[in-house]
């Protein structure tokens, strides 16, 4: 089963968006219910940053696995962390008020990062 999953993430598109909009939904519910909780905003960054590693490690880790770039599964893991933010302000209706959480700051910087190294290197191995 798991082989036969892996063949359909390597071949097919829809079923990776699928699985980073699945990996980005189930983060942006535990941000929901860490605001639910009413835990102290260090312990929330905390838990927040290890899930976004989490996350961002299982990106490779599939990338690695169905023959992705790493680069291109790096940008796709951040892409899912940026789904999660976006289904967390909706939640929680913070959208009117995003500056005053530094996630959404912190995940713009490093997901623009990341687009740019996929233009740069992957579009050159592409064409080679």
């Amino acid at each position: 089963m798991l082989e036969t999953f892996m063949h359909y993430m390597r071949n097919h598109g829809y079923v990776r968006v699928f699985t980073i909009v699945g990996l980005g939904f189930l983060l942006g519910i535990v941000l929901y219910l860490l605001r639910l909780l009413q835990v102290s905003l260090f312990v929330e960054n905390i838990i927040f940053y290890t899930t976004v590693l989490i996350v961002l490690t299982i990106g490779i880790l599939l990338g690695f696995f169905i023959n992705v770039p790493s680069i291109k599964a790096f940008l796709l893991s951040f892409g899912s962390t940026t789904i999660s933010l976006i289904i967390y302000f909706l939640l929680t209706e913070t959208v009117l008020r995003w500056y005053e959480n530094s996630h959404i700051l912190f995940i713009g910087i490093v997901y623009l990062v990341a687009a740019g190294m996929e233009k740069k290197f992957v579009d050159k191995v592409d064409s080679a």
